[in-house]
């Protein structure tokens, strides 16, 4: 498992945790996990749009987000 974390955000409260990355908003942490039909790790990119605080993912992955 590999934890990404903004680092200006260290402090921050989080305010929801999502498996689903419709339903994240602003300060949520998002978990990215491979599931039988979707992988939420192709979202990377979509939950960090919608301002995801953190997300923790199951593998690396190739982000030029600050983690």
């Amino acid at each position: 498992m590999t934890i990404f974390l903004r680092n200006q955000l260290k402090n921050t409260k989080i305010t929801s945790v999502e498996r689903d990355s419709r339903q994240v908003k602003n300060g949520s942490l998002f978990l990215a996990i491979k599931g039988e039909r979707v992988d939420g790790h192709d979202f990377v990119r979509d939950v960090f749009e919608k301002d995801a605080l953190a997300m923790i993912a199951e593998r690396e992955l190739d982000t030029d987000r600050p983690y």
